[in-house]
């Protein structure tokens, strides 16, 4: 396996240069690591580090990295048979994907986070940094809220954590890639037809604040996580951490599914939790609205009346035109041009457009913006701005041409200079971003572990980032 001769840190916001008095942190976080025994990488939960072992709660978060060694086959599940293009059978489909998703936990995720059933799997290499698993649920770190983004009454910045899980069948793949614990394979990086993801999203409100009432009801988890959002932030990754009540507002999930070959081969979706009534519910799950499905980016268009690959559901569409989500001072669209997108995620992205970013250097660690990033901002062409929404097949990087490189930033402090040659060694993750974090995080972790004065990390061009997502 080649090794990564250079290396930058990712974020949706901006890199930063490592200042000296992190390099002390970092290292104070390796000694804290390596005081422990595990599997780098396969650990269950990110290590506290120097200075707050007095503080950090007993682990009970159990990772599954038992990969299974064989392709279980999905072909007869109900989310695979029914067609999730034709209206009629939409609504037979949500139910189908939340009824297996649901599966993934073993047991009730009302009280309480439960552990991954056994047949569904944890991506290793998630433990890393200040956003990486926490002990208790195995929460890793998401974009954070934004005022008026979600709920107009929502007007502060709030923490949003999240664990995901694949089925047996993605769940093979891990095991495929990681087979070699120290050196993943990047050739047996596509995932089989019928793999599965769901993600749960969870965010830092409680009884308190006045936004709760339309979380009434939503599975509470308790985490490990920062005091606030202002915490979670500070540069030095300082910022003060406590077990608070987590609630579950939003889940998405993935489907690699080969009806969908023509355009990308995967299909994506999200829920939302809305309490309408501000009354404890008899299920839970009644509360969880669809916000809609996408199989396709539909490239180049800019109206959401002529899309065909995707669609946002009417219930979702109703709270938004009704006043219930959005300060419409602040968004409008659920995702760009109003693709389809989580209410919790990036507007100027889309769940499927994100995802098909996901891919790795075959030499580098080399960071790739996962929401546009354009030279001339807002006065570029659209159609620069659309290469973001391209479909890419299953298994294809997300690359540009010598032309497109012209119009396309470089991410903030990229040390290397992108250029087509450049762009013909990334290997696409199969529009997993947990796959691509994982194995970036092992190669900059080797790349860490060889620096030892902070001429070295910068040798090294190694990047400390902050968490402003």
């Amino acid at each position: 396996m080649n090794k990564f001769r250079s290396v930058t840190k990712k974020t949706n916001s901006r890199f930063m240069p490592i200042p000296t008095f992190a390099f002390s942190i970092l290292i104070s976080y390796a000694c804290s690591v390596n005081a422990l025994s595990y599997t780098p990488g396969f650990e269950n939960s990110t290590p506290p580090r120097k200075g707050e072992v007095a503080e950090w709660p007993k682990e009970k978060f159990k990772a599954n990295y038992n990969f299974p060694m064989t392709v279980a086959d999905q072909s007869n599940q109900p989310w695979m048979v029914k067609n999730p293009k034709i209206l009629s059978e939409r609504a037979d489909y949500y139910k189908a994907v939340l009824d297996y998703g649901l599966q993934a936990l073993d047991g009730d995720m009302t009280n309480g986070c439960p552990q991954a059933s056994a047949d569904w799997f944890h991506a290793p290499w998630m433990t890393r940094g200040p956003s990486g698993r926490e002990p208790l649920c195995g929460l890793t770190k998401e974009r954070s809220t934004r005022a008026g983004y979600v709920y107009p009454s929502l007007t502060t910045k709030r923490q949003a954590w999240a664990v995901g899980l694949y089925n047996n069948t993605g769940g093979y793949q891990f095991g495929q890639v990681w087979k070699d614990k120290n050196n993943p394979d990047l050739t047996k990086l596509n995932f089989q037809n019928g793999s599965f993801v769901i993600k749960f999203l969870f965010v830092d409100i409680d009884k308190n604040d006045k936004e709760y009432t339309h979380l009434i009801g939503s599975p509470e988890w308790k985490a490990h996580v920062y005091l606030d959002e202002k915490e979670s932030t500070v540069i030095d990754r300082e910022g003060k951490r406590k077990t608070k009540p987590m609630k579950l507002i939003q889940i998405d999930f993935g489907v690699k599914d080969q009806r969908f070959s023509s355009t990308t081969g995967w299909i994506f979706g999200t829920f939302m939790y809305n309490n309408q009534t501000g009354e404890e519910p008899a299920n839970w799950r009644d509360n969880l609205v669809p916000v809609g499905l996408a199989w396709g980016n539909d490239p180049g268009k800019t109206d959401s009346a002529s899309f065909s690959e995707g669609f946002l559901s009417d219930e979702i569409k109703s709270l938004r035109s009704t006043g219930v989500l959005f300060d419409p001072n602040k968004r409008t669209y659920f995702g760009a041009n109003d693709r389809v997108n989580g209410p919790i995620d990036n507007p100027e992205s889309s769940c499927l457009s994100c995802h098909g970013t996901a891919q790795v250097h075959a030499k580098k660690s080399i960071w790739q913006p996962i929401t546009p990033a354009i030279k001339n901002g807002a006065n570029a062409p659209e159609e620069i701005r659309m290469l973001w929404f391209r479909n890419i097949k299953s298994g294809e990087p997300f690359v540009f041409t010598d032309a497109q490189l012209s119009e396309v930033s470089n991410p903030v402090g990229q040390p290397i200079e992108w250029t087509p040659p450049l762009m013909k060694e990334f290997v696409s993750t199969d529009y997993s971003l947990q796959m691509r974090m994982g194995i970036e995080n092992k190669y900059e972790e080797e790349l860490t572990k060889k620096a030892k004065t902070p001429q070295q990390f910068k040798d090294l061009n190694m990047f400390y980032h902050k968490i402003s997502r």
